[in-house]
């Protein structure tokens, strides 16, 4: 055949033979050379399994593109949300951060704490909050983020060198000089703005890429 189609193929495998599976059937269909049509609700997999991705909500095409453009740029909220995790901003929180009150998206990895008197670079945006909830999962610590703007963080930051305790250390707490959420810059469907946003918990955040959020129409 030209063409395979293989619906939700490995979802009812545990998560280690999944991951193997996806590396086997990457192979396979490199080793034919047929075109692979791959259908699934898991979004890691999709972004792992695809050459070119497509999101559909309620028989609707939403975005059409590699998974790096896909995840990078979403062309809906609908994309933002369902691809990945995504911090959406609308109302005076994204105002703080674009000057725009138009939705916006951060994704939680290009975040960073930062020291509380740590001034942003010539890239990036700022914004106070405090940590509201922590979650440790091993190879990196989830941090919820309440911002004095209005509105939530999820922030994701690797364990390079932290331990459990010292990861769930900042949960709940406040500074008289609260700490920076840090971005390094922002990618918009419109036209582009630099941003500062605020936030204040125990330690800020840098590295935060926010895309303006759109509407698309099915092709």
């Amino acid at each position: 055949p030209r063409l395979l189609l293989l619906d939700e193929p490995l979802g009812a495998l545990d998560l280690k033979l999944r991951q193997a599976m996806q590396v086997e059937l990457k192979a396979i269909q490199q080793e034919v050379g047929i075109s692979f049509v791959y259908v699934t609700h898991d979004q890691e997999e999709a972004l792992t399994m695809s050459d070119r991705l497509a999101v559909f909500d309620k028989g609707r095409v939403e975005q059409v593109g590699t998974p790096a453009e896909v995840y990078e740029f979403p062309a809906t909220a609908f994309v933002a949300g369902f691809v990945g995790t995504s911090n959406l901003l609308s109302g005076e929180a994204a105002r703080t951060i674009t000057g725009s009150p138009e939705p916006i998206t951060v994704r939680p990895e290009k975040i960073r704490m930062a020291l509380p008197d740590e001034q942003p670079g010539p890239h990036e945006c700022l914004a106070y909050g405090h940590v509201r909830d922590v979650a440790y999962v091993g190879a990196l610590t989830k941090y919820i983020v309440s911002l004095d703007a209005g509105g939530e963080l999820v922030v994701f930051q690797q364990n390079l060198a932290t331990s459990s305790m010292e990861a769930l250390a900042p949960s709940g707490k406040r500074r008289s000089r609260p700490p920076n959420f840090m971005s390094s810059s922002m990618t918009t469907i419109g036209p582009a703005n630099r941003a500062r946003v605020r936030s204040s918990s125990t330690e800020p955040i840098r590295r935060c890429r926010a895309s303006r959020v759109g509407t698309t129409h099915s092709p």
